[in-house]
């Protein structure tokens, strides 16, 4: 009886400090050793499962005519559960090989036909299919461009008109011709035309969806996001998320090749499709403050660019950055999984010892990915002339994922409580957490600073770096009012740099203008942020902005509070020290 009371004794002091039992039981029996919240060892360990994973596929890839009834000549992923695969096996069939697309070249051929009277110029679709592969594709690296390519000229599988489309309406966004906007003096409008082209097309594709299809809704998903209508993007992201679990594309290639027989360029499209999606996934989850749809778990593809050797090796061509950056951006999405469902989700860990725990482990974890990035990932790389646009966006979402790591542990602000006493009562894990944040939104200034210095402005720059740009300011802005003199002055000349920042990302991505003029009413409106240090060309609107723009841009100006129902909602769960 001392006994059992001695154990149920010790089983509560467990649940104090947040540690379940049970789950520990079951990693001791499993022979695992890393923690409960995951960590750095974690990663080790399920490295180690990934070896150990079965060699035999529990289902098969199979053509849409074999257990089901389109025959449209796509694979499909059926698992042992379906009972499909039995039953064919029961009939002596075997999993099909991909036959001979001719219904998708038919569609092809007709979308093409019917698109010939109101044909693009040549001229024109080469600025903005090259616009859309120098700065959209390598960092959503859902096309390759060699089979886009190739397929165009020769009608393959691997093109269709619907993905033209797509292309350049994406690709419209980074043109400043006034002939891809279908109001000249509204940067907004900017491919509106080929996304409506798109939607079209889009109704009859889904008939028979393809690998063209998954990738057009792809980019359509970033082309809604871009024009601010985030609930659309959310659905056709979806839709692609869908699609390409129809068509098994979260499985290993290694072990489809022995169910089916797929090209080596397909294979190898098929995983640079899939984690893809996946980042889009994870960025677009700490952008919205919503749950994550493609978890780690349910896949078990390679990573891009997987061999030690290659990862390791300096790559000169642009194919091999571009998949250095893929491979990095990917690895890096592992870890925001982790970090976002443990910290974000609706079941996320519960305040204790074991959170803060989490908070050191994946921050190591973090670190450890920067310093372990090859050296042409590196932004002061030796002797390198020139740097890839999009590492410096790598590396901005490095630093705001140290940010949304730290922000559940920020202290609580109290209206009540001057700040002074407030910074007194703090607990050391709360001033740990509230340094790395500011320290983490002075370093996306920087970079900030350094692509404008290469490259500019951020008129080309993928969307991602609005959100970086946004959970910096609101940060800095945050906190002005506990500085005085020297440090306050700096804080602005920061503020300022977010602002001129998310101004000449506002002629892209409208989500950009609209946290502009929402971040400048707030500073225009709080007194203890009235700096003369804000420059007047911070104060102006974008360049292409129109006259109803301007009026509408004066009568938020103009009004009381910084955010009104002219402006698309903040991102959830961004009230920082606000």
């Amino acid at each position: 009886m001392l006994l059992q009371n001695r154990i149920e004794l010790l089983e509560k002091v467990l649940r104090l400090h947040s540690i379940d039992v049970n789950a520990s039981i079951a990693q001791i029996r499993a022979g695992e050793t890393s923690p409960v919240g995951g960590g750095p060892t974690a990663s080790l360990a399920s490295q180690q499962e990934q070896q150990q994973q079965p060699t035999e596929l529990d289902g098969a890839l199979c053509l849409e005519g074999t257990p089901d009834i389109d025959g449209d000549g796509e694979m499909r992923y059926f698992g042992s559960s379906s009972g499909r695969v039995e039953l064919l096996q029961l009939n002596g069939d075997k999993p099909a090989t991909p036959s001979s697309p001719s219904t998708r070249i038919r569609l092809n051929q007709l979308y093409q036909e019917l698109d010939s009277a109101q044909a693009t110029p040549a001229e024109l679709e080469q600025h903005l299919v090259t616009l859309y592969y120098e700065w959209e594709q390598p960092w959503a690296q859902l096309v390759d461009e060699s089979l886009f390519r190739h397929s165009q000229r020769t009608n393959g599988r691997y093109f269709s008109p619907l993905l033209l489309n797509c292309i350049l309406a994406m690709g419209s966004r980074y043109s400043d011709r006034p002939e891809v906007r279908s109001s000249p003096d509204d940067p907004n409008t900017a491919g509106q035309t080929f996304l409506e082209t798109a939607e079209v097309l889009l109704h009859f594709d889904l008939r028979s969806p393809s690998i063209t299809t998954i990738q057009s809704l792809g980019i359509m998903a970033m082309i809604y996001v871009a024009t601010g209508s985030d609930t659309k993007g959310w659905l056709r992201h979806g839709m692609a998320i869908r699609l390409a679990l129809d068509m098994g594309f979260n499985l290993d290639s290694s072990i489809l090749d022995q169910s089916c027989q797929l090209p080596d360029v397909e294979i190898k499209l098929r995983r640079q499709i899939y984690w893809a999606l996946y980042c889009t996934d994870k960025l677009w989850a700490s952008y919205t403050g919503r749950i994550c749809t493609m978890l780690e778990s349910q896949a078990s593809v390679e990573l891009p660019l997987s061999s030690p050797v290659d990862v390791d090796g300096a790559f000169e061509s642009e194919s091999g950055m571009l998949s250095m950056l893929h491979h990095a951006l990917s690895t890096h999405c592992q870890i925001l999984e982790k970090i976002l469902t443990k910290l974000y989700a609706p079941k996320k860990l519960p305040p204790g010892a074991q959170k803060q725990t989490f908070l050191d482990s994946y921050l190591l974890e973090l670190k450890s990915w920067k310093y372990n990035l090859p050296a042409n990932l590196q932004i002061k790389h030796p002797g390198k002339s020139k740097v890839l646009a999009h590492i410096f966006i790598l590396h901005m979402v490095y630093q705001t994922s140290i940010i949304i790591l730290a922000k559940p542990f920020l202290p609580k602000r109290s209206p009540r409580l001057s700040t002074e006493s407030q910074s007194l009562t703090e607990a050391p894990t709360e001033i740990k957490a509230s340094a790395l944040c500011m320290e983490a939104a002075k370093e996306i200034c920087i970079l900030a600073e350094q692509y404008r210095k290469a490259f500019g402005s951020f008129r080309r720059s993928p969307i991602t770096a609005t959100h970086c740009t946004l959970l910096a300011v609101l940060l800095l802005s945050g906190s002005c009012g506990s500085e005085h003199g020297n440090s306050s002055n700096a804080r602005m000349k920061l503020i300022e740099s977010c602002l001129i920042t998310l101004n000449e990302l506002s002629d892209s991505w409208t989500p950009a203008r609209q946290y502009w003029r929402g971040v400048l009413c707030l500073v225009e409106n709080r007194p203890q942020m009235s700096d003369p240090v804000v420059g007047t060309h911070v104060l102006e609107g974008p360049a292409d902005t129109n006259e109803a723009q301007l009026d509408l841009w004066h009568s938020i100006m103009e009004a009381d509070y910084p955010f009104d129902d002219l402006m698309i909602d903040l991102p959830h769960n961004l009230e920082f020290l606000l």
